[in-house]
């Protein structure tokens, strides 16, 4: 059957107990994503958990600075297509990358998305991952957040 596809906070079923995410743009699914993937089913099915893959209607670089975005490898529905396809999570949760979500602090992705929206348990993401406006979130950001906020997260090295 495959995971299940959303793509806005009305759609996304409540998961209790929080589950175990990953955030990424996941372009081209590829096998680092794939193992990172694994990784996160593996964690949430030793904790009982779903396992959920957060990506994003248009990459943020094309909305911050699209002079110098990167050439993407998949368009959004063939990116969904491969996650889908790669069976390894339960839901993808598809989040709506424009201009309000740029000038959206770290700290309120956190609080909004992760926390809100997720109720995260663990979130699982590379050691240089940033977000937030200005790229202002980083794994130490989260680390800090998680242990006032009752979640633990894991900054994995290069893939």
């Amino acid at each position: 059957m495959g995971p299940a596809v959303i793509r806005g906070s009305s759609e996304y079923p409540a998961s209790l107990p929080g589950p175990v995410v990953t955030v990424g743009n996941f372009d081209g699914v590829h096998r680092g994503h794939r193992k990172v993937l694994r990784l996160v089913r593996e964690l949430a099915d030793a904790r009982g958990l779903d396992a959920i893959c957060v990506t994003f209607d248009r990459h943020p670089a094309e909305v911050v600075r699209p002079e110098t975005a990167p050439k993407l490898l998949t368009r959004l529905d063939h990116k969904l297509e491969l996650l889908v396809d790669a069976d390894l999570v339960d839901v993808v949760a598809v989040l709506q990358f424009d201009e309000g979500r740029s000038k959206e602090t770290a700290e309120e992705f956190v609080h909004e998305v992760l926390v809100g929206l997720l109720g995260v348990r663990l979130v699982v993401v590379g050691a240089d991952f940033h977000f937030g406006h200005r790229r202002g979130g980083n794994v130490a950001l989260l680390e800090k957040m998680g242990a006032d906020l009752g979640f633990e997260v894991i900054g994995l090295g290069l893939v």
